[in-house]
């Protein structure tokens, strides 16, 4: 299981039916991945790391203003060498709902170090990463609701309250794992 979504309660992990999201690492790591794609999005994705390496490289030459456009055009390109595939266009067989017998939490951090959870510790973090990872979407509807403060509010108000008390019941042993070396950013 990935980092992508899924429902956990009492012993069983169920699947949320979700494209896997690729990135241009994970086919320098996995070049076998650009053969699951269409004709169009390998010559795509190709085009664009290539445009990225290039602007890259061009972006650490250029003085000033033209170093950040470089660098920001090399990032643009990056994002266009992102693609999604189904599990099942991986070979990837998929199911319903499995057993699990330990939940860990892997957290970016200065050291590597591992630590037991209790299940709401794990529902703050859960929630707090798809918060995170949510932000513009959060960010619109927080001004929506700004602006339309006598709208019913919907179960989106009630989300993190519900998500935290689905978490808090797992019946699981749980840990924190802080993986050294990788971006503290969140």
């Amino acid at each position: 299981m990935a980092d992508d979504y899924c429902l956990l309660a009492g012993r069983q992990v169920y699947s949320y039916p979700k494209a896997i999201n690729l990135f241009s690492y994970n086919l320098r790591q996995h070049p076998w991945l650009k053969q699951q794609l269409s004709v169009l999005d390998q010559a795509r994705t190709s085009t664009a790391m290539s445009a990225t390496t290039g602007l890259q490289l061009l972006s650490r030459k250029l003085p000033g203003g033209a170093h950040k456009v470089a660098a920001r055009l090399a990032e643009l390109s990056e994002v266009a060498s992102n693609f999604s595939l189904l599990p099942s266009q991986l070979g990837i067989t998929t199911t319903a709902q499995a057993s699990i017998d330990q939940v860990v939490a892997l957290i970016p951090g200065s050291d590597s170090r591992r630590c037991r959870l209790t299940a709401e510790q794990l529902a703050e973090i859960a929630y707090q990463t798809i918060r995170y990872e949510h932000t513009r979407w959060w960010n619109w509807y927080r001004m929506y609701r700004f602006y339309r403060p006598d709208a019913t509010p919907g179960s989106l108000e009630m989300f993190g309250e519900r998500y935290r008390g689905l978490l808090a019941k797992l019946s699981v042993p749980i840990s924190r794992h802080t993986v050294a070396g990788q971006s503290t950013d969140r």
